[in-house]
C-alpha cells in the first residue's frame, strides 16, 4: 500500500512539473507568433516534456540528420568508406545555402563521403545534402532506414534542391507532410542513436557527434540558451517561417544529458532576432527543469 501511494504521488509530482514547464515554455512562446512544438528527454531517468510534441513541423535543415545516419551505417557496415570520393556533377548542385557549391564555379567536384558529412552537418551546405542522399540509396532507403529503427512520424521525400523548386510553385500546398516531422519523432531518432540502435560503429558515431558538436550554424539557438560551458552536439533548420533546433546536451559537469528538440513554424512577423531568442529561452527552461527535477 505503502509503494502504491508513493508511486501515485510520484506521478502527481510530476505532472504538477511537467505543468510548471509547459507554462514557462507556453509564455515564453507567447513572445512571438509561431507555433512552437518542443520534445526532450532525459537520457539517464527517462523523463520526457513535450509541448505539440506529435504535430508535424517542416524540419528545414535538420532533416539533414535523417540523411547522414543511414550513410553512417554504411560506413560502419563497410559498404562505404570515409575517404570514399564523391563526384558531383554542376546539374546536381543545390540553390540555397552551399559553400561547395559556390567553390565550384560551375565545375564537376570530387569531394570525400567524410567531406560531404561535416559540410552538410557542420555548414548546413544543401549541395552535400543531396550529394549524401544519393549514396543512401535516395528518400527510400532513407524511409527504410527511419522505420527499421522505429521512427514513423518522420518523412524525408525530396532532395533539397527538390524542396527549393516547390517552394518557387505558387499555392503551397496545406497539409503537406513531405519532409515534415513531429518534435517526438526527432527527439526518438536523437535517442534512438543514443542508445546505439542506429547501427553505427562506435568510429562513425565518434564522427557524427564531433561534426555536430562543432556545427557553425546553431549558435544562437540551443547553445546560447543553456549554461556557458555545456557539451551541445546539434542541427539546426531555417525555412521561411521556420527556424528549428535539435541535438544533445551534457551539462558543464559532464553528471546530466538529455535530447532536445525545439521547433517552429508559420512564424509571419516575428524578427528571426525574436524567434532565437525565445527558441534560446525555451531552452534554457527546458535545461533548468530536468537538472533540478531528475
Amino acid at each position: 500500500m505503502k509503494k502504491t501511494i508513493a508511486a501515485a504521488l510520484l506521478l502527481i509530482a510530476s505532472t504538477l512539473h511537467g505543468d510548471e514547464l509547459t507554462d514557462r515554455v507556453e509564455k515564453i512562446t507567447s513572445s512571438i507568433d509561431a507555433t512552437v512544438g518542443v520534445s526532450a528527454i532525459d537520457l539517464a531517468s527517462g523523463r520526457r516534456f513535450m509541448l505539440r510534441g506529435d504535430e508535424r513541423f517542416p524540419m528545414a535543415s535538420v532533416y539533414k540528420v535523417a540523411i547522414v545516419l543511414p550513410v553512417l551505417k554504411k560506413v560502419s557496415t563497410g559498404q562505404i568508406t570515409f575517404d570514399q570520393i564523391v563526384t558531383i556533377e554542376p546539374k546536381d548542385f543545390a540553390p540555397g545555402h552551399s559553400p561547395l557549391a559556390k567553390s565550384a564555379a560551375g565545375k564537376p567536384l570530387n569531394v570525400e563521403l567524410a567531406r560531404l558529412v561535416v559540410l552538410a552537418l557542420g555548414e548546413s551546405d544543401n549541395t552535400a545534402a543531396d550529394a549524401l542522399l544519393r549514396v543512401a540509396g535516395g528518400p527510400e532507403a532513407v524511409t527504410r532506414y527511419l522505420r527499421f529503427i522505429g521512427i514513423t512520424a518522420m518523412d524525408v521525400s525530396r532532395s533539397e534542391k527538390a524542396m527549393a523548386a516547390d517552394m518557387k510553385k505558387p499555392g503551397t500546398r496545406s497539409g503537406d507532410e513531405r519532409d515534415t516531422a513531429t518534435p517526438n519523432a526527432m527527439a526518438m531518432l536523437l535517442r534512438q542513436s543514443d542508445a546505439r540502435a542506429d547501427g553505427l560503429g562506435g568510429g562513425s558515431r565518434k564522427f557524427l557527434l564531433d561534426t555536430l558538436r562543432n556545427a557553425q550554424t546553431g549558435e544562437r539557438l540551443i547553445r546560447a540558451g543553456v549554461p556557458a560551458g555545456s557539451d551541445v552536439c546539434e542541427k539546426s533548420g531555417r525555412a521561411p517561417g521556420v527556424l528549428n533546433d535539435a541535438g544533445y546536451v551534457t551539462s558543464p559537469d559532464g553528471t546530466h544529458r538529455m535530447v532536445m528538440v525545439i521547433f517552429t513554424k508559420d512564424a509571419k512577423t516575428s524578427s528571426e532576432k525574436a524567434r532565437e531568442d525565445a527558441l534560446a529561452a525555451i531552452a534554457r527552461a527546458v535545461y533548468d527543469d530536468f537538472m533540478t527535477r531528475r
